[in-house]
């Protein structure tokens, strides 16, 4: 007995030192000198494209999504109505709230340790959300060269500062001002070449946001070009952006159609219009856009259906059949939903699979079109005889 005893800790013992040589030749190969920095992020350096899909354009720029969602987060809750991206001439990018900022007691949690947060359903931190979406502020930390966050909270102003995941200076000072949380970082070059930010890709992320969180004011300001601040904010929400989508195309009707509402604690917000051209629809699931690279699931579902049924039913009044399939075609949608514990298809969430989605969006989606069709009889008929004529009816 002591024989196999002996036997498990002397394995035991080879296998821990097995794993402190591996740790050791990966903070080597990372070019890491720092003896206690977390094993972990030595992982993400490592194998950067394991978490943000490649070092290239694309993941060099989500990193900026990965900070700016938590601030989308906290729009979400009702908590900030403001947002500052900053790309500073340095190469470091900043993105500044004002929301409740990040409890003190968290910081270096958030900073240092993977998958800290609080978005667990049990928490209710945060009611509806992407979920646990991303690989967090500590992953971009990991990946960038330098990152100071500096929190706003309680009257004190608390910074910290990492350097390739290390924290290397905290500072604290008494200051009077609204609370809120700015993280600035700068991409490592070592893990992302010469790869520098692009105003293009950046503005696209923003304006989404902007047409999805109507109470939202995002600046965005690029000090390398020397040119006035940006302020995006669209109190129209998806409607504004679908009317700006319908004036590139050939809608076969002049008012766009939009209805809001909510029905088993599911929130909806759709805008759409009818065309003679290729269907089109932009979906998102509590802010996160859906159907990248698939269907979006359930939210157009629900869509299809509440078309489908309404225009059945106003068909029958000029006395012919539409065809309920017919309602994929033919019709530009901008949709957003936002549920409670949502239930996306996988890691990627390009699919949202809650079931009470479908059944809010069709409900509001009916309602907007019957009150649209009723109000408007002369936009009905187009729009009825339009659908028609695709069906070949």
């Amino acid at each position: 007995m002591e024989d196999n005893d002996q036997w498990l800790k002397t394995a035991l013992a080879k296998s821990e030192e097995k794993r402190n040589q591996h740790l050791l030749t990966l903070m080597q190969q990372c070019g890491v000198d720092h003896p206690d920095l977390i094993p972990g992020f030595v992982y993400i350096r490592h194998r950067p494209a394991m978490y943000i899909g490649d070092t290239g354009i694309p993941g060099f720029h989500h990193l900026f999504k990965e900070i700016f969602d938590n601030s989308i987060e906290e729009v979400m809750a009702g908590l900030c109505n403001q947002v500052l991206v900053t790309v500073h001439s340095d190469g470091s990018l900043s993105v500044r709230d004002n929301g409740r900022g990040i409890p003190l007691q968290h910081l270096r949690v958030v900073l240092t340790e993977l998958h800290a947060g609080g978005k667990l359903p049990a928490s209710r931190t945060y009611k509806i959300g992407g979920g646990l979406h991303g690989v967090g502020t500590s992953c971009v930390n990991a990946l960038s060269e330098w990152m100071e966050a500096t929190v706003w909270q309680a009257g004190r102003q608390v910074t910290m500062r990492t350097e390739r995941g290390k924290i290397v200076e905290e500072r604290e000072e008494a200051f009077d001002a609204p609370t809120g949380t700015r993280i600035r970082f700068k991409p490592d070059p070592q893990i992302f070449g010469d790869s520098a930010w692009s105003p293009e890709r950046l503005l696209a992320i923003l304006r989404q946001q902007a047409f999805l969180n109507p109470k939202l004011t995002l600046t965005f300001t690029d000090e390398s070009l020397g040119c006035d601040p940006q302020v995006l904010n669209f109190p129209g929400g998806v409607a504004e952006w679908a009317m700006e989508h319908a004036a590139a195309r050939r809608p076969i009707h002049q008012k766009v159609i939009a209805g809001s509402g909510k029905k088993d604690d599911v929130a909806v917000d759709v805008a759409f219009y009818f065309t003679q051209e290729d269907p089109v629809w932009l979906a998102f699931g509590n802010g996160v856009q859906l159907g990248v690279m698939g269907t979006p699931g359930t939210p157009l579902t629900g869509f299809r259906q509440g078309v489908a049924r309404t225009l059945s039913k106003w068909a029958k009044q000029y006395g012919r059949e539409f065809e309920p399939r017919t309602a994929q075609a033919g019709v530009a949608v901008i949709l957003s939903v936002r549920v409670y514990d949502p239930v996306f298809n996988g890691p990627m969430k390009d699919s949202l699979q809650n079931p009470e989605a479908a059944s809010a969006v069709w409900a509001v989606t009916a309602k907007a079109l019957e009150a649209h069709l009723t109000r408007f009889p002369d936009e009905a008929e187009a729009i009825v005889s339009g659908m028609l004529g695709i069906q070949g009816v």
